[in-house]
């Protein structure tokens, strides 16, 4: 909390330029994916959403077959957590082993075929890789917060994470109320139908603050988006004030991280 608060204020203490923290820019970065718990029913609640499944991020309690696990990667495969095989058994934690009643929740799986932009899971099949991480910066480079995705991009774990992180904030009227997101149009839509015409999302006022944001194609993905509302409403190049601002931030980053980086522990102690 004191990380993202700290430099969500960065141009207070510090300003790179006149562009300098102007707008939220977000992605997901899967390389830092891992191996998880089997059990994808796992949920949360959050105030605004409501209970939402997230999978669930405890390391798996593999016992003798770990090592082959490991060794064929994305291609091993299980049963799901109801089964009764011996993969699916090494492939739950601990935790879900001692307590293996789940709690269902409605899933989501939106796909956005209008706009080219697919969100499946990664964890399908029993498999136990979760999907990496989605993280925000600002346009100047200064990272202000991150959620690890245990299961799928999905639109509603964007806005967990934005709401996540809006409530790390001391004072909102002081950060930027733009947000640059490769799959913004879908958010958008999301935020306005589930606030004000189904009521599933809670008006809180971090809600409220989302509300009132302008949400942003970013300029790399802005050309695969056909529907007339994204190229009209959500496009970012229409904005005259944010002409000079770096909405592809956080794909330099993560092309950056892929080329210097090794997300395998073993190597890198970081991850």
């Amino acid at each position: 909390m004191q990380f993202a608060n700290f430099w969500a204020s960065h141009a207070q203490h510090h300003a790179c330029n006149s562009l300098c923290s102007k707008v939220f820019v977000t992605d997901g970065f899967q390389k830092p994916s891992r191996f998880i718990c089997g059990n994808v029913e796992m949920t949360v609640h959050n105030e605004e959403l409501g209970v939402i499944q997230v999978g669930y991020g405890n390391r798996p309690d593999y016992g003798t077959k770990r090592k082959n696990m490991e060794d064929c990667g994305d291609e091993c495969s299980s049963s799901s957590v109801e089964g009764e095989s011996h993969e699916t058994e090494i492939s739950i934690c601990k935790t879900c082993k001692a307590n293996p009643a789940v709690h269902k929740v409605e899933k989501e799986l939106i796909i956005n075929t209008e706009c080219n932009i697919n969100r499946n899971p990664r964890f399908v099949n029993g498999k136990v890789r979760s999907y990496g991480l989605i993280y925000t910066m600002y346009n100047c480079g200064i990272v202000v917060d991150c959620l690890e995705i245990n299961l799928s991009e999905q639109v509603y774990i964007t806005l967990l994470h934005w709401i996540n992180m809006l409530k790390k904030f001391e004072d909102l009227t002081k950060i930027p109320s733009v947000f640059v997101y490769d799959n913004a149009c879908r958010v958008w839509m999301d935020v306005k139908n589930r606030l004000h015409q189904t009521k599933t999302i809670v008006p809180t006022p971090t809600a409220l603050f989302l509300d009132s944001c302008d949400m942003y194609i970013d300029r790399l993905h802005q050309r695969t988006h056909t529907r007339s509302m994204c190229r009209l409403e959500r496009n970012i190049n229409l904005r005259s004030d944010l002409k000079n601002i770096h909405p592809i931030i956080c794909e330099q980053t993560n092309s950056w991280l892929r080329q210097r980086c090794s997300f395998d522990p073993e190597k890198n102690p970081l991850f």
